[in-house]
């Protein structure tokens, strides 16, 4: 093919034109692309940190043995408590049997 014609120029224009449009259409849908994943990552690292600062300040697994530990230790005072009230009030149901016993 030889290029003396003027219509033959125009034709080979048309084309370069056309595929240096879509190379820039398909740039900027990839560009355009890349900064919505760009912005959807940054939004989820925002989550994550806002998270991470949450997780941080839960106790570990020391600290739960710590805290159970603990939660024993005053569920046996309870009990303990439980046992002297106990106590204190059959004392107190004998001493008032006896005082109404003693007034009849």
């Amino acid at each position: 093919m030889h290029l003396d014609s003027a219509d033959e120029y125009r034709l080979i224009g048309g084309v370069v034109s056309g595929v240096i449009s879509g190379a820039a259409f398909a740039l900027a849908w990839l560009t355009r692309r890349s900064a919505a994943k760009r912005q959807q990552f940054e939004s989820l690292a925002h989550v994550v940190a806002a998270l991470e600062e949450r997780v941080r300040h839960v106790p570990g697994g020391e600290d739960m043995r710590r805290i159970y530990g603990k939660l024993d230790e005053l569920a046996r005072e309870v009990a303990e408590l439980h046992g002297s009230s106990m106590g204190t009030q059959r004392m107190v149901e004998t001493i008032n049997r006896h005082l109404l016993e003693r007034d009849k």
